[in-house]
């Protein structure tokens, strides 16, 4: 599982305090499932349930899931999307250390093509994520908040391009 070493390396290299004690720093993967269909590839997905479990934190609860934003917005973006797929509990040891639980819902593409130099063989490939860009091309400047249609047509949107431009 590639995310979830990912995030695992990423939040001991980011937050505070858990670089000096990575035992603390617990992950999980369960629920797993393979999706596949029927066709002339075998390429397949991963799909698992991430459960990250951090014992005796005493930063702010903010201190990690800015991280875990950060993380999720370059390596799972269909998770800002779809929050429900992205929850946690926290258990308040005393007035400065709590235990907290992060589940996340991820997906890893595995693509899988023949080996050329070996004709049992085969290569898996894990493609890196392509996050959900932040502009469209050729706009220029312009948000996507900011390109949207009237129920009429495009005069909107066109109106945004030019001012982007």
């Amino acid at each position: 599982m590639r995310k979830a070493d990912s995030l695992r390396d990423w939040l001991l290299r980011s937050v505070t305090g858990l670089s000096g004690s990575p035992e603390r720093l617990h992950v999980f993967v369960s629920d797993g499932a393979i999706d596949f269909a029927r066709g002339s590839s075998l390429s397949f997905g991963y799909r698992y349930r991430l459960t990250i479990v951090i014992r005796d934190f005493a930063q702010g609860l903010d201190q990690l899931m800015v991280p875990l934003v950060i993380w999720c917005a370059e390596n799972e973006p269909a998770l800002i999307d779809q929050s429900q797929n992205l929850g946690f509990d926290c258990d308040i040891v005393d007035d400065s250390r709590s235990d907290i639980e992060i589940r996340l819902e991820l997906r890893e593409p595995v693509v899988v093509r023949s080996d050329p130099e070996n004709p049992d063989g085969f290569i898996a490939e894990h493609p890196d994520p392509q996050p959900f860009p932040d502009r469209f091309e050729g706009v220029g400047e312009a948000l996507l908040s900011d390109l949207w249609l009237d129920e009429f047509g495009t005069d909107r949107f066109l109106a945004a391009t030019r001012r982007a431009s």
